[in-house]
């Protein structure tokens, strides 16, 4: 397999990325991995990891996934936002295979064909309206893969029309009809994309701030359970300071043993305080044995 991975991060990330690396490595993956960054990251060299810094740049850095690529190619690549941590290590070699007849996309969720944004899309892109042929799904741009040659000219397109149409900066929730900045692009271009592209959704992959999902619950990776867990949303572990009031997720879980419990390629120094540590690796365990001692405290703060 000639597959490369390829991800953007910065120095916030590093606790992300080094799970990203740690999972790929564990699960068998043992290609190269391309880690770009504005600037240099506090991560030491390890075997078959290529740092690539970008310089710095007027964009959100969600927005470089593709001018990564772009610049430091490989024929055969698939980008993975670094707060993504994979389970089932087929998935390099079945998207391998995926990638020989089209691009390969993560879907997300659903937007009508006829929805406005789609319409506002064509219209910022400069292009007609063609509801009748426009999908019905939406791609999240936490994960794409291709062939170099074949695919390198969508990858300009979408880079140069980030720069173009995205005001300075771009960052979510800075442009109306583009919240979220490069995702919403790469969706305005897709929608007229030919040939048609390859998703993979959920259930094989799990996001967490998409509790409710209208796609079938049936999978084909190990289990049936998801190959890829995605951190969307707020509420990442490595910020956390104290237990939320909440149970730990998936990708809580899978955080803590790639990158405190377990770490394998890549360590990290993290001061987690105890009662975050037992939040990681009790979970219900421990909401349920606490709950009477809030109960208590809630009945004396009443009085």
């Amino acid at each position: 397999m000639a597959l490369a991975v390829y991800t953007f991060t910065n120095e916030a990330y590093v606790p992300a990325v080094t799970a990203l690396v740690n999972s790929a490595r564990r699960s068998g993956f043992g290609g190269p991995i391309h880690i770009g960054s504005p600037e240099p990251l506090s991560i030491a060299p390890a075997d078959g990891l290529l740092f690539h810094v970008l310089g710095d740049s007027i964009f959100w850095p969600g927005n470089r996934k593709a001018e990564l690529v772009l610049k430091h190619p490989s024929e055969r690549f698939i980008f993975l936002d670094a707060d993504m941590i994979i389970t089932d290590g087929s998935l390099f070699s079945r998207v391998d295979q995926w990638i020989d007849a089209a691009l390969v996309v993560a879907v997300e969720n659903c937007i009508s064909s006829v929805d406005y944004r789609r319409h506002g899309w064509a219209k910022r892109l400069g292009r007609d309206p063609n509801p009748s042929s426009w999908p019905a799904h939406y791609f999240n741009s936490g994960l794409f893969a291709g062939v170099f040659r074949r695919d390198k000219e969508f990858l300009q397109t979408w880079h140069e029309t980030i720069s173009n149409v995205l005001a300075p900066g771009g960052a979510l929730y800075s442009d109306i009809d583009f919240p979220m900045a490069d995702q919403d692009v790469l969706n305005a271009l897709l929608q007229d994309h030919k040939p048609l592209t390859i998703g993979i959704g959920p259930p094989d992959i799990w996001a967490a701030a998409s509790p409710s999902i209208p796609f079938l619950q049936i999978g084909t990776f190990k289990d049936g359970g998801p190959a890829v867990l995605h951190c969307t949303g707020l509420g990442k572990p490595w910020e956390l300071t104290r237990p939320p009031k909440r149970m730990p997720n998936l990708y809580d879980r899978a955080w803590y043993w790639h990158v405190i419990d377990q770490p394998s390629l890549i360590s990290i120094p993290l001061d987690i305080p105890r009662p975050l540590r037992r939040w990681f690796k009790q979970g219900l365990t421990t909401q349920l044995l606490s709950a009477p001692r809030r109960l208590v405290r809630a009945i004396k703060n009443t009085k």
